[in-house]
């Protein structure tokens, strides 16, 4: 009757463990990749919508338009020439 070595379950487990943690950590890194390829690609679908040209904005463009037409105005109207007697 021979005797079979003694196996060493402390030894099998942290081999184990070992291996249980550096798979479970290449899983958790490639899901956060996938996560973060769909978020870029849901934000590369997204159309983004122009800003809203606020009161401000309008009445800046507004007074530009005016200036333009006021001037074209003023050099539309031929000077009077005034004669000076002396």
């Amino acid at each position: 009757m021979e005797l079979k070595p003694k196996r060493n379950i402390k030894q099998e487990r942290k081999e184990y463990e070992r291996k249980y943690v550096s798979n479970f950590k290449k899983l958790q890194k490639t899901k956060l990749k996938i996560a973060a390829l769909e978020q870029k690609l849901r934000l590369s679908q997204i159309e983004l919508e122009e800003p809203k040209p606020t009161i401000k904005q309008k009445r800046k463009e507004y007074e530009k338009e005016y200036i333009t037409r006021y001037t074209k105005q003023q050099k539309a109207k031929p000077k009077k020439k005034v004669f000076a007697i002396r």
